[in-house]
């Protein structure tokens, strides 16, 4: 067994017989994504693109999610809707359940672009937090009509009904904001993008003008519990002690050497959100948690998922370890993790996800799913990592989904969020049949196991309840006794009164819609006309 001294100084990966390892179910897979909400919009003219890009209706893709701490069974989630292929979407959807995910409302967010009611063309970059109170934020990028900006939306009724949207002053050619409530103030929020930052201590009703912040794409802000702030932008974190007025130097993380992730068929690039990482905090014991693509396990022939700690509020962290479960004896290009995303339970329990193309077969379509692998912290810098679980019930193509800018694109990050001991996830990607879909899954915490009592996952294409792996059953009850977390029937009412969903329908007549070239099963996306690096209304979309 190694000792405590030799685990802080590493991530531990070994089994230690003694000990007990938590254990994973899966819920069933959600649809979250309906039907198109601008399908009847003509307000931003989609009829003409000459100089635009091209349009592709009925997507749904780049993510995130946010869990009510008033009550963990109300869940939002936002996507883009609508992209184009040189930047930016016709407009952003939020989803809301009151029911722990099992059901879904969804509507546009409102008085951001021309197809919901507001003055810009496209939106992109969405971001949502709840703040201590229940209140929701939103944030996003919008895109014209004179410059992309940084807004903030808020609602007071969980996600049903929004203010009109707040435009962070100076925030001018801003790119990859996101925000961070305080935990312990329901009036304070964090806003971050590409080097500068902003925040409001009024609730939402204003913010700060931008500050200059030396960071780079994808920032995103943690609070820890003694209240320091942490940045991190991927390669690095910058430390503020003080709510933001002041920030330390920038610290970097080891291991940052990201490679460009290419289709193992065409060897043409994808867009993966290369080098954005993502960071999680425990929100009882302040231990950091980062991860990103990295090549330098493979030698520089593909990116795995490396993750690494902090124990000291971001000040040091330790050496990477890989932790992506992907196999390594197929070709190195099917080996690619990509996308990653981390998360941190109430018990201490982190959960990391990522994209790959283990089942592809050089074949005219590319086969990719997106997996789960659960870490149980030992508390003094040790973590054993258990069996993956398989998010996606059945490989996707990734040749379907949009092309943006650099390539084919499900977004530049996924949304995940801990609820309890339980840790969820919302994704997107092309589905047969059903267009580009948003889809949400639990990973359900079932409670302790002895180590060496492996799991299965046995995944069906429809489940219909809790997906226990049948190896938990039993196993030493009287060392390491399985609580089955419990699940919500399907007949079950929600837990609270849902207030009725209000009409955001837009009044518009049917388009001559955009058609673009489709496979047979009306999901095959035809690359643009033109370079994605178009101006358009003199602005660049990139987005």
């Amino acid at each position: 067994m190694p000792s405590i001294s030799s685990c802080r100084a590493r991530l531990c990966l070994e089994a230690l017989p003694e000990r007990c390892l938590l254990s994973f179910g899966l819920g069933p897979t959600v649809q979250v994504s309906q039907d198109d909400p601008f399908s009847n919009c003509t307000a931003d003219d989609p009829e003409h693109p000459s100089g635009r890009g091209t349009l592709y209706p009925a997507t749904a893709l780049e993510t995130f999610m946010a869990v009510d701490a008033t009550n963990p069974d109300h869940i939002a989630g936002i996507w883009q809707q609508d992209r184009w292929s040189n930047g930016g979407a016709r407009g952003l959807t939020v989803g809301i359940s009151f029911d722990g995910g099992q059901s879904w409302k969804d509507a546009p967010l409102p008085g951001l672009t021309l197809c919901a009611g507001g003055p810009a063309q496209r939106a992109s970059d969405p971001w949502i937090a709840f703040a201590a109170n229940g209140d929701l934020f939103a944030a996003a990028l919008r895109l014209g009509p004179n410059a992309t900006v940084v807004t903030v939306s808020k609602s007071t009724d969980g996600g049903l009904n929004w203010h009109a949207p707040v435009v962070i002053p100076n925030s001018f050619g801003a790119d990859k904001e996101s925000i961070m409530t305080d935990p312990s103030d329901p009036q304070t929020a964090y806003v971050v993008w590409t080097g500068a930052y902003s925040r409001t201590t009024d609730g939402g009703q204003t913010f700060t003008p931008a500050q200059g912040l030396p960071t780079g794409g994808g920032s995103q802000i943690v609070v820890l519990p003694d209240g320091t702030l942490v940045d991190s932008d991927g390669c690095g974190v910058l430390r503020s002690t003080d709510q933001g007025k002041n920030w330390g130097p920038r610290i970097r993380i080891p291991n940052c050497s990201p490679h460009q992730v290419l289709d193992p068929n065409t060897h043409q690039t994808i867009r993966a959100g290369l080098g954005l990482g993502d960071i999680a905090v425990d929100p009882n014991s302040g231990i950091l948690y980062h991860v990103i693509e990295d090549a330098t396990f493979s030698a520089g022939q593909h990116d795995n998922i490396a993750f690494t700690q902090s124990m000291d509020e971001g000040l040091t962290w330790s050496t990477p370890v890989a932790v992506n479960q992907t196999p390594t004896d197929i070709p190195p290009l099917d080996q690619q993790a990509f996308l990653p995303a981390v998360q941190v339970a109430a018990d201490g329990t982190v959960g990391v996800t990522y994209y790959d193309f283990r089942f592809n077969q050089q074949g005219p379509d590319l086969p990719t799913d997106y997996w789960f692998v659960p870490g149980t912290p030992d508390g003094s810098g040790g973590i054993t990592w258990g069996d993956e679980l398989r998010l996606t019930d059945r490989s996707f193509n990734f040749e379907d989904a949009p092309f943006s800018v650099y390539g084919n694109f499900v977004g530049d990050y996924q949304g995940r969020v801990p609820a309890g001991n339980d840790l969820l996830n919302l994704f997107a990607h092309p589905d047969a049949g059903l267009g580009d879909v948003v889809f949400f899954r639990r990973v359900i915490n079932l409670g302790d196991r002895p180590v060496g009592a492996r799991t299965t996952n046995e995944n069906p294409a429809h489940p219909s309840s809790l997906i226990a792996p049948p190896s938990l059953m039993p196993v030493d009850s009287d060392r390491c006794p399985v609580v089955f977390a419990p699940v919500h029937p399907a007949s079950q009412p929600p837990p609270v009164d849902v207030p009725a969903w209000p009409d955001l329908s837009l009044n518009a007549s049917e388009p001559r819609a955009s058609q673009f070239a489709r496979d047979s099963h009306e999901l095959k996306h035809r690359a643009p006309l033109q370079s994605p690096d178009v101006t358009v209304l003199d602005l660049a979309f990139s987005d």
